[in-house]
């Protein structure tokens, strides 16, 4: 059975001694709203009324330094790579610009993490930076991430190198080894299927439950 892993599979399964942490906070108004306008941007609605009289002005004037440029453009995409024959990485990102033989990834989807070096060794971080490498045909030290806290007014960006992407790959190999040497019971393949149809669609397997129709013979 195929196994598919995101950033969050991957912290769960992780062994203690795998990667760190990020704090989960929940998700301010304003990250909501940022998002929404983005949304729209992507889709080519107007904005303006509503952006330039709200907080988020200054976010929308900085990211359209990025979505006014001649490039290729990704909107709120998924990217994926097959690990091995059952087991496949999957990671989605709000904004992805390839210009100049570099590509920056943006997350402006979490609040900033107390700690930025949890962020950075977070493998929300580590998922996202593997798989833009594994992707397109750009050398490790042109790609980086760039994170937008709305709620804070302030960015962090961080840069990928080929020694990370080989630590990475080894780090996803650890894990990928660890959860393939645990038993195989019933149990594991409801797990399995919770990581296709709850993680990748950022919904839970209940649901998901709720979600059929009941029938009436």
């Amino acid at each position: 059975m195929n196994q598919y892993f995101n950033s969050d599979a991957l912290k769960q399964k992780a062994p203690k001694h795998i990667g760190q942490v990020m704090p989960n906070n929940d998700i301010s108004d304003i990250h909501f709203q940022f998002n929404t306008v983005m949304q729209q941007l992507s889709l080519g609605m107007s904005i303006d009324k509503f952006a330039y009289n709200h907080p988020i002005k200054e976010w929308v004037e900085f990211i359209s330094m990025y979505t006014n440029i001649e490039s290729t453009k990704y909107y709120s995409t998924d990217l994926s790579y097959q690990f091995n024959d059952n087991v496949y990485l999957v990671e989605n990102y709000d904004y992805i610009v390839i210009n100049d033989n570099s590509v920056t990834a943006f997350n402006w989807s979490i609040p900033k993490a107390q700690n930025l070096e949890w962020l950075e060794n977070s493998w929300k971080t580590k998922l996202r930076l593997f798989l833009l490498r594994e992707n397109f045909t750009i050398e490790c030290e042109n790609i980086s991430l760039l994170y937008l806290f709305p709620d804070s007014k302030e960015t962090c960006q961080f840069w990928y190198d080929a020694k990370q992407h080989q630590v990475n790959l080894e780090k996803i190999g650890a894990i990928v080894n660890f959860t393939n040497y645990q038993p195989t019971t019933d149990a594991t393949a409801v797990e399995n299927q919770f990581y296709y149809t709850a993680w990748l669609q950022d919904k839970s397997v209940q649901e998901d439950f709720d979600a059929i129709p009941e029938i009436s013979l």
